[in-house]
């Protein structure tokens, strides 16, 4: 005759489930969290190289941030077709557009804006860097979630909002002018701080 489980050894090992189960959730939650942050960071990689690909082509100069010519790739779902930016002007020199997009961001739009002091409505050049490796050339932002989240997208900015939230683990990746990304606090990347500067 087979012995049954007793409710206090049934009770008995759903607490240790429940044990294993919170100690387990963080460790994975931060290791997918660690995923995101290096898929980020390579496609940042590959968004300054395309970029770096289009200055070749292009006598130096870094696409402008934005044409105001209407017409873009990208759609805003709360306010229509976008107008063409640096993004659209950059797409050919990428692998996919996938790679404009942060994982840990919203899906809807790219998540990496441009240094409006390299370029903005007029193409700038990239070799005015007086230090390529510590002057911003991509960081990564806020991407709305709703009609109510945030105003306008804008493709390029010099600062770092007290609205934009912080990706991963309290620091957002950023791209130089050289070509290396790192994780940068949000407080190393407020208006004025001098890693926003092309002439140092």
């Amino acid at each position: 005759m087979r012995r049954a489980f007793t409710l206090i050894e049934v009770l008995v090992v759903l607490a240790i489930i429940a044990i294993l189960a919170s100690i387990l959730f963080p460790v994975l939650s931060r290791a997918r969290g660690k995923a995101r942050q290096a898929a980020c960071s390579s496609n940042m990689r590959q968004v300054g190289m395309a970029l770096g690909m289009y200055a070749d082509d292009q006598d130096g100069l870094l696409p402008p941030a934005s044409t105001k010519i209407p017409g873009g790739h990208f759609v805003n779902p709360w306010h229509g077709q976008m107008d063409i930016v640096w993004w659209d002007l950059t797409l050919p020199y990428c692998r996919n557009e996938s790679i404009l997009r942060c994982p840990a961001a919203a899906q809807c739009l790219p998540a990496y804006l441009i240094n409006a002091k390299l370029t903005f409505l007029q193409p700038g050049p990239l070799d005015a860097c007086e230090d390529a490796a510590s002057t911003i050339l991509l960081f990564e932002y806020h991407v709305p979630e709703g009609p109510d989240d945030g105003g306008p997208i804008i493709p390029a900015r010099s600062y770092v909002a007290d609205y934009d939230p912080v990706y991963h683990f309290g620091k957002m990746n950023v791209c130089f002018a050289d070509g290396h990304v790192k994780p940068c606090a949000p407080h190393d990347l407020v208006k004025g701080s001098p890693l926003w500067e092309v002439a140092k």
